[in-house]
């Protein structure tokens, strides 16, 4: 009798944030994985965009906490998060929660 195991994966996939758009990006990278987004704070979120390396959209769900998750396809992905333009009493006050 021959038994066809098939090693389980253990290859993980990197979520590229090359314009540093993301506070921070967590979960493990493993195919079928949630993956997190966490936005800057202090920002107003206008649109989160996964796509995988052939340019394809991720589905993306925005989260009570404020936060956006994906599940991992089985390829790198690159994530960019647009923000709204701040009013200039907005700016300030993310000013002042810098220094904080």
């Amino acid at each position: 009798m021959v038994h066809n195991y098939v090693e389980p994966s253990s290859k993980t996939y990197k979520a590229t944030d090359e314009n540093k758009t993301a506070e921070k990006i967590t979960g493990s990278g493993k195919k079928g994985s949630t993956r997190t987004i966490v936005p800057e704070e202090g920002r107003k979120v206008a649109n989160v965009v996964v796509t995988d390396k052939e340019g394809n959209e991720i589905e993306v769900t925005m989260n009570e906490d404020g936060t956006y998750s994906f599940k991992q396809p089985a390829s790198n992905v690159t994530v960019e998060v647009l923000y709204e333009a701040l009013t200039p009493e907005e700016e300030m006050q993310r000013e002042l929660m810098k220094d904080d």
